[in-house]
């Protein structure tokens, strides 16, 4: 009887004991976890809007956005649960027109075209998950595929001419999607579309009074430097970034190249 009486208790405390183990481990991994595996916020400042923070955890799924406002051929501002968020197309490079630089082909086109897509619609935001995490991020802005139901945008603006595959980098961004996009920008030149139209091009520049020899239609730049298409140091290099106007060079911090003196 007096040994029923004593291992009760024993087992009781044994119990206890057990427990407070238990809710321990579970206390610590959950701080842990809080510490090192949840996903951290990160401020951005999305243009035309006061300071915002963006969780990294919207990178691992989908996202819905409405679309208030297209700012250019490749680039849009929408309301994403609230905060005015600016989205740059991923991967593509629509021309467009700027207040302290000349006048491009094709921007008036391309904002029209991306309008009709996109403004005043609900879209989907999908990532390209062989980036870095912080490459999702271009300045103020979020980089992104982006779709209306079944259209992916960004495929159909390069299909047509609209844009051009984004080349303004030494080494080119490593998407899912490269090689799908060659082959677009591949039809687009070949059935010469929009911005590969070269005879459309040429009467406009002709019209807008930019065709000379002083301006050709693009430039071509390697790390250093940007040159005129036909001159002999783009052979020597194996960097080649294209550029619609000088000013973009300039703004990049290329050089003029001392050999064609663009």
């Amino acid at each position: 009887m007096m040994q029923n009486q004593i291992s009760i208790p024993m087992a009781v405390m044994f119990s206890m004991l057990v427990g407070c183990f238990l809710l321990g481990a579970i206390a610590g991994t959950t701080i842990t976890y809080f510490l090192l595996g949840y996903p951290r916020d990160i401020a951005i400042h999305p243009i035309g809007s006061s300071q915002s923070t963006i969780p990294k955890s919207i990178f691992l799924r989908d996202q819905k956005a409405f679309v208030k406002e297209v700012v250019d051929g490749d680039t849009i501002e929408v309301d994403w649960n609230g905060q005015m968020i600016t989205i740059r197309y991923l991967g593509i490079d629509a021309p467009e027109n700027k207040g302290d630089s000349m006048p491009s082909y094709f921007a008036i086109e391309a904002l029209a075209r991306n309008k009709a897509l996109v403004e005043k619609k609900w879209i989907t935001l999908k990532w390209d998950q062989e980036l870095e995490e912080q490459r999702h991020f271009s300045g103020n802005r979020l980089l992104a595929y982006v779709y209306v139901e079944d259209i992916f945008v960004n495929a159909e603006l390069l299909k047509y001419g609209y844009a051009m595959i984004y080349r303004r980098q030494a080494k080119p961004l490593a998407l899912v999607q490269s090689q799908q996009f060659e082959a677009l920008e591949q039809e687009a030149r070949t059935n010469q579309r929009g911005i590969w139209n070269q005879q459309a091009k040429e009467q406009w520049e002709q019209a807008a009074g930019l065709r000379s020899a002083d301006h050709p239609d693009h430039y071509i730049a390697d790390e250093t430097y940007f040159h005129r298409p036909g001159c002999m140091m783009i052979k020597e290099t194996a960097v080649k970034l294209f550029y619609r106007h000088r000013e973009q060079t300039l703004r990049d911090g290329k050089q003029t190249c001392p050999v064609c003196k663009p």
